[in-house]
């Protein structure tokens, strides 16, 4: 892979597409040590703050050592400061006759289950339902 764009606007998508380039469903397949190789390439403060965590893991300061990073750490995109800034890393399989969907919303989930004839029983529960 050469190039990996986030999120292009939709001329760049469109020249793109026409380009013969692949759409990003975002499943992706690695081994834990092959993520975490290439978080330490692009962002190694990043991968340095959750290394030093090794020791406290199953002790006593566990928790309060989780908690004050995160509450330390600045917001990352994964996609912009990571995959793109690597694509030599990267792999891609193209497949066809799948539909994508963003399910980053309770109603596009529902929505997708609905588009493939399921209805999980939880859905008539009396729980509060998303909008």
């Amino acid at each position: 892979m050469r190039r990996f764009w986030e999120k292009p606007n939709q001329v760049l998508a469109q020249v793109l597409q026409l380009r013969g380039c692949l759409w990003n469903s975002f499943v992706m397949v690695a081994s834990v040590r092959a993520l975490l190789d290439i978080i330490e390439s692009a962002l190694p403060g990043f991968y340095r703050a959750f290394a030093c965590l090794n020791p406290l893991f199953v002790t006593r300061g566990e928790a309060g050592a989780v908690t004050g990073l995160y509450q330390s750490l600045e917001e990352i995109n994964f996609s912009h400061q990571v995959l793109a800034q690597l694509p030599q890393r990267l792999a891609v399989l193209k497949v066809s006759g799948l539909r994508w969907s963003d399910l980053g919303e309770p109603k596009r989930v529902l929505a997708s289950l609905d588009l493939a004839g399921i209805r999980p029983h939880w859905v008539d529960s009396t729980s509060p339902q998303f909008a």
